[in-house]
């Protein structure tokens, strides 16, 4: 004859402290155009990304993709004609990069959530690569 037996009731409490109280959830979200290539993400859900033109590799925008509000806002550049891309951003949505113009050449750029841009370096060749979330920028001298 087989016999069940059940565990313990102290193998059951223990099964019970040791298993999450939930499973982890994700989810999926399509980044509307203009988006092509995401390259960053803050602890918000917020993205930053680029866009490209039809010419392969060759970057002209750089946007912010909004958790919140869904919403994708295009990160200014800053002396026409321009191209921006943007590398790093912090939990307050500000977001850093390169900022490029026949006048000014490559300049580290930081775009604050408030709107704008404003260069962070003026060196002969300068790139916002990271930003803490007290503003501190990560770039070339």
């Amino acid at each position: 004859m087989n016999k069940v037996t059940f565990a313990s009731p102290v193998r059951w409490f223990a099964l019970l402290v040791c298993m999450p109280a939930w499973a982890a959830q994700y989810s999926v979200i399509e980044i509307p155009a203009p988006l092509t290539l995401a390259v960053g993400l803050n602890d918000n859900g917020d993205i930053i990304g680029r866009t490209t033109t039809s010419t392969p590799g060759y970057f002209t925008g750089a946007f912010l993709y909004r958790h919140t509000s869904r919403v994708v806002i295009e990160l200014p550049c800053i002396g026409p004609p321009c191209s921006a891309e943007v590398a790093g951003i912090n939990d307050h949505a500000t977001a850093v990069g390169l900022n490029t113009n026949a006048v000014d050449g490559p300049q580290a750029v930081r775009w604050p959530l408030s709107g704008g841009a404003e260069y962070v370096s003026t060196a002969a060749f300068g790139w916002g690569m990271g930003i803490a979330d007290n503003g501190d920028v990560v770039a070339p001298a």
